[in-house]
C-alpha cells in the first residue's frame, strides 16, 4: 500500500477499528454548486448508520433512486442509483 495521500484528499488517524480491517480512510471536502462545502468521511465503528431513500422517478422499466445515509445527524454520504424493473 502507498503511503500517498491521494490528490484533493486528507488523512488523519481514526478512533475506529473500521480501517484497521479497510485500509486507511481518506477524507474529501467538495464544494457543491450552490458554494456550500461538504465533507465526505465515514462514520465510528458503533455509530447508528440511519439512511433515507426515495424513489424519484419510475418508468415502465426503470426506477431512479437518491439515498442519503447519517450518523449522529450529520450527512454521511449520498448514493443514487437506477435500478431495472423485472417481471410485473
Amino acid at each position: 500500500m502507498s503511503d500517498a495521500v491521494p490528490e484533493g484528499y486528507s488523512y488523519a488517524p481514526s478512533p475506529s477499528a473500521f480501517p484497521n480491517h479497510v485500509g486507511r480512510i481518506f477524507h474529501k471536502t467538495v464544494e457543491l454548486p450552490g458554494g456550500e462545502a461538504e465533507k465526505w468521511s465515514a462514520p465510528k465503528l458503533g455509530q447508528l448508520l440511519e439512511m433515507r431513500s426515495q424513489a424519484t422517478r419510475r418508468t415502465r422499466s426503470l426506477v431512479f433512486v437518491d439515498a442519503q445515509a447519517f450518523a449522529d445527524g450529520e450527512l454521511q454520504f449520498t448514493a443514487t442509483a437506477v435500478n431495472k424493473v423485472i417481471g410485473g
